[in-house]
């Protein structure tokens, strides 16, 4: 596997981490891959206004880091969804109620 192959996988798994909310920015130095459900994903340090690049399209920037609490600012285009973790829940649980076939017959006992 090539350079490019590998570090298009590894975006590949840092864009689903972040858009599961399980991306974690650890103040320091170097990466540490973590073991998922779902293969692996990479942990990169960043500082306060370092950024990360996913794709060529999508930055994220930390924004401030208070205590346990880190914001992150994305810059990402419009067609690419981007939720916290708890609202994308929500917006699944909301369409899969919609797709569930209704129960209700329309025929009463």
């Amino acid at each position: 596997m090539c350079g490019e192959d590998v570090a298009s996988r590894y975006a590949q798994h840092i864009l689903t981490a972040y858009r599961q909310s399980f991306l974690r920015i650890v103040v320091g130095m170097g990466w540490i891959p973590l073991k998922l459900r779902k293969g692996i994903m990479l942990v990169l340090s960043r500082k306060k206004n370092e950024s990360i690049v996913i794709n060529n399209d999508i930055t994220i920037v930390v924004v401030e880091i208070r205590g346990d609490k880190v914001r992150l600012g994305v810059e990402a285009p419009r067609e690419v969804p981007v939720h916290r973790r708890e609202v994308f829940d929500a917006i699944q649980r909301s369409q899969n109620e919609q797709d569930a076939p209704s129960d209700a017959t329309g025929i009463e006992e």
